[in-house]
């Protein structure tokens, strides 16, 4: 008679599930950007766009070739 290891088909099973829930997202994911792909910046949120530009002004301090 075959054991049956239930903790081996435990694992299996989350493991599938996993794959198949990351598999899901990412195609849900590039669903989303192939299907606004002419206007991606309609997608995100303003603050979402500053924050991943950053601070686009910044000044100079004073540099070793400008000295008084």
């Amino acid at each position: 008679m075959k054991q049956y290891d239930i903790e081996k088909t435990e694992k299996i099973t989350k493991t599938k599930a996993v794959f198949v829930t990351l598999l899901v997202h990412f195609c849900l994911l590039y669903g989303l950007f192939y299907m606004n792909r002419d206007k991606v910046q309609d997608i995100f949120p303003s603050f979402v766009i500053e924050w991943v530009n950053g601070d686009t002004t910044e000044e100079t301090v004073a540099s070793h070739t400008n000295r008084p």
